[in-house]
Order: C-alpha cells, then structure tokens, then sequence
C-alpha cells in the first residue's frame, strides 16, 4: 500500500508505514510492516511535540531515519518553514526523532560532551536531558576525526536535545536560523507526550 507522504528520499530503506493521529490519545500511531522485531504487527504509539515554532509545518515522516539512532522501530518527524538562511543559503529543518531500542547517538551528537538539563514535562514530572550546542560539519581542517572523516564542531547553527520519555529516546534538532533558540528547543522537548 502507497501512502503519500510517508516515503522518504532520504531513507534508503523500502519499508512502508501507515500513519494516523490518534486525537484521543494525542499520539501518531505507527503500524509497522515488514519490521524484523517482535514489533512485527504492533500498535506504537510515538510521542510528538505539542508545541512547534512559529511557521513550523509537518513536512514528512520517516521511519527509521539516517540522522536517528539506528534503532527499530524508530520514526523521525520532519517539520519545515519557508526560506533560506540568507547568508549560508540552508534550509535545515525542525527534526523530532523517537526510538524505542536506540543502537547509537544521533547524528551530529557523537564524542562531545554535552550539558545536562533538566526539562518540566506537560504532567509536571521532571526528566534529565542533555543539550548539544552545536553540530559535526565536514572540514579537512577540523579538530576531531570520527569515522575517518574530520569534522569541526559548528555552534553557528543546528543544536540539539536528547531525553528519554515513556521508553523513548527522543532528539529534537532546530536550526537557530530559522529562529529555533535553545529555549524554543526546550520548550518543544517539553511538549512531548
């Protein structure tokens, strides 16, 4: 079955998924097939944010998402605003990532120390989270070497916050070039249920 909007030319992979908002459990409900998991033919239900960024849109959905953790079943939600940075000329999207059995970091996020905060849930509950300011980039004069590539740690940008919640583990990454500060980045982690 073809659903549009689902596939990605970023995910290399052929799976397909059907998505639907269940309103009354606040939810994206994710039918998986073909998955390799005792999740073969189970009901998940991934946390989503209920708080974006002005101008902020569902772009796409994904599962199992190169940029995630590796994990299965995992899905990442692309969210995108109009325009350009207009001195770098990108259009980094909003990305939420969810994943009940990560394997490794997510992308960007690997061998740098990042600071602990503590995020206030919708339920009032207090969870620990960590805040990458910042994000791996390619440059053959760059400080560390990982995978054999050398990379520079680049603040200009694309940040990140990583928790885990009701079994999840969640990255949400925003562009500060499209206005997503490390408050709005908090306040989005804090949105999700």
């Amino acid at each position: 079955m073809d659903t549009p909007g689902i596939t990605s030319p970023l995910l290399p992979s052929k799976r397909r998924l059907f998505l639907q908002s269940a309103a009354a459990s606040s939810m994206l409900t994710v039918i998986g097939k073909g998955w390799r998991n005792a999740h073969a033919q189970a009901k998940i239900q991934f946390p989503f944010p209920h708080y974006l960024p002005s101008g902020f849109s569902l772009q796409e959905q994904v599962s199992k998402p190169a940029s995630g953790f590796g994990g299965d079943p995992e899905l990442g939600l692309i969210y995108s605003k109009p325009g350009r940075d207009p001195v770098t000329h990108a259009n980094w999207p909003l990305v939420l990532i969810a994943s009940l059995n990560p394997t490794r970091p997510t992308a960007g996020t690997t061998n740098i120390t990042a600071q602990s905060i503590t995020l206030i849930m919708a339920a009032g509950t207090n969870i620990e989270g960590k805040y990458y300011d910042g994000f791996w980039v390619l440059d053959p004069n760059g400080e560390a070497t990982i995978n054999g590539h050398r990379l520079r740690w680049d603040t200009t940008d694309l940040h990140t916050i990583t928790f885990i919640f009701h079994g999840f583990t969640i990255a949400i990454r925003g562009p500060r070039s499209k206005g997503v500060t490390q408050a709005e980045l908090v306040r989005i982690a804090e949105s999700v249920y």
